[in-house]
């Protein structure tokens, strides 16, 4: 054998080792392989041949040595990786975990402690010595079996990943600026991909710690799913099943009477299930509406959520509060009452367009129009309903009667004298207004018969002023005068400059003239009239009233004409 070993480095190695391979001679197999390892020329198959050796020996001495023994810069003198696969599989676990640590092999040393030797504790303490970034890395690899068996402990060690806390006052860096460096809790998730309890209570946690996140969009999505869905496993209900199994199964009922006291324990304890699983369903909702809320302050345009996947996971689940609560504050008062309509919850309905459908306070009146079209088309008896609505459209002066009247006779549960009273009151109303109307016509058209009248006289008679004052000093009046046909007379001194029109009645005049002037310009604005139109309770009388000023003509020269006349007979002066 000795001969054999110097012919190392000049003899091929496997000439040896082939001799050596019989049972009987593993004791020289193995001398010569350790000084193959020694003089470094060693390859990956010859250090797992010497393991095998030392294992099939149960040379845990000189294994110790090996594993142990390193060259002068502290290095291993054999290939790691294969060290720790023959001791992992030899179930020399302690020494394949050893080579591990010592070379840094992170992930060979938790592989064995959490696939081969169940150590999780072991596993969480190594995990908290890494660096961040290793640790970061190890927990995506392995979080799974984790979270399997110490959640709670694996969920700490997340959190210091993603918040580390008193790192940043360690860095000198500033705790917004820091937190973008930090690993996300989106990172994560997949490693609670079978333990979404676990999940929710991480990403609670985070979010109680972290509120300014950049993944906060993504981490309340994610919170969202879990807070409305239906059928979330938690670990606490399923071992409530078991148990309540185990017991079932555990006793042996000898007697009718016996086997029907346990299928009726039975049945208590599944309700008693049911019960506590919808008391959790219920704090789930609770939760998720108020994240809906606190994530959409007043101050934000959008929300700090996906808002379509909100509506859409509410619609899924039909969660009824999260969705009316989205789409009133998106405005959509329309999809609010279809909601109530749907549920046929007349009285949710009626509150809700007394909320929403206040002009006064930003809402939408034509919801009770909405409203009213529903209940003409329910084809039941709502007429308590139909009178509250009516009493709403007929404060607002929403909608005319001969439209209400037509929109009710669909429904032929509901009978005239629901709006008797409506009718009788808006009739009455009507009667009043073209009573005032009436009184209008007359006292303008007396008014407009003396104008054409004191016109008429003007162009045919002399008009002889008496005053012997002046206007403006109220002193005797003396020559020179001047004389207004506004029956107004002054001093020439009195006026100054201003000898074309009545000083008393110019401001007047200006005031029609810029009036006339505006009225012009908005009837050349198509766009504004229109949306005065639109916008009015009752568009006929815009349009009357633009008439009624004359803004509205034929030609634009007949209403430059129409100016030009006015003004030459408002005033006269000599």
């Amino acid at each position: 054998m000795a001969q054999y070993i110097h012919t190392i480095g000049h003899l091929e190695p496997s000439y040896v080792i082939q001799k050596f391979l019989d049972a009987q001679r593993i004791y020289n197999l193995t001398n010569y392989l350790e000084k193959l390892h020694e003089k470094g020329l060693a390859s990956k198959d010859h250090t797992t041949l010497l393991l095998n050796c030392y294992t099939k020996l149960k040379d845990v001495e000189k294994l110790n040595v090996f594993i142990k023994s390193e060259d002068g810069v502290g290095e291993h003198k054999f290939d790691v990786e294969t060290a720790i696969r023959v001791c992992r599989a030899a179930n020399y676990h302690e020494h394949a975990m050893y080579v591990a640590k010592k070379a840094g092999r992170h992930e060979w040393y938790l592989k064995i402690l959490l696939e081969d030797l169940g150590r999780y504790e072991e596993a969480l303490h190594y995990i908290s010595s890494l660096e961040p970034s290793q640790a970061g890395v190890t927990v995506k690899e392995y979080g799974k079996i984790l979270i399997e068996h110490k959640p709670v402990e694996t969920i700490e060690i997340l959190m210091r990943l993603c918040t580390e806390e008193g790192e940043s006052a360690r860095r000198g860096t500033s705790n917004g600026s820091y937190i973008s460096m930090l690993p996300s809790p989106v990172d994560f998730l997949n490693i609670f991909i079978h333990h979404p309890q676990s999940l929710m209570d991480f990403l609670e946690k985070y979010t109680n710690k972290v509120k300014d996140s950049p993944a906060q969009v993504e981490i309340h999505n994610t919170l969202l799913e879990l807070y409305l869905s239906n059928d979330l496993n938690f670990p606490s209900i399923s071992q409530v099943n078991t148990n309540g199994d185990l017991s079932l199964r555990e006793r042996k009922p000898s007697g009718a009477a016996v086997m029907s006291r346990a299928e009726s324990n039975g049945k208590l304890t599944v309700d008693r299930k049911d019960l506590n699983q919808d008391k959790i369903h219920l704090a789930r909702l609770e939760k998720g509406l108020r994240l809906l809320k606190s994530a959409w302050p007043s101050d934000l345009e959008h929300p700090l959520y996906d808002v379509d996947l909100a509506i859409i996971l509410c619609e899924m689940n039909a969660f009824k509060e999260g969705l009316l609560y989205l789409y009133e504050k998106m405005k959509l008062y329309k999809e609010v009452i279809a909601c109530y309509m749907q549920a046929h919850d007349h009285e949710g309905l009626i509150a809700c367009c007394k909320k929403l459908g206040d002009s006064g306070k930003g809402g939408d009146p034509s919801l009770w129009v909405d409203l009213l079209k529903y209940f003409g088309e329910l084809g039941e008896e709502c007429s308590k309903e139909v009178k509250e609505v009516l009493t709403y459209i007929e404060r607002d002066d929403i909608l005319p009667p001969i439209i209400v009247l037509q929109t009710l006779s669909r429904n032929p549960c509901l009978t005239l004298s629901v709006i008797k009273d409506y009718i009788a009151r808006k009739l009455e109303q009507e009667s009043k207004l073209i009573e005032e109307d009436r009184r209008s016509i007359e006292k303008y058209q007396e008014e407009t018969l003396a104008m054409r009248k004191e016109i008429q006289d003007l162009r045919t008679n002399a008009r002889i002023f008496q005053l012997s004052k002046c206007t403006a000093c109220t002193f005797t009046l003396d020559l020179p005068a001047v004389h207004f046909m506004c029956m107004h007379s002054f001093h020439q001194r009195c006026l100054g400059d201003n000898e074309k029109e009545c000083p008393e009645c110019a401001p007047e005049y200006r005031s029609v003239l810029e009036m006339r002037r505006s009225l012009e310009q908005n009837a050349k604005d198509q766009d504004r009239f229109f949306q005065q139109v639109k916008s009015s309770k009752d568009g006929f009388s815009v349009i009357a009233e633009y008439f009624g000023k004359g803004v509205i003509s034929k030609t634009s020269n007949g209403a430059a004409g129409t100016v030009r006349s006015g003004s030459t007979s408002s005033y006269s002066g000599f």
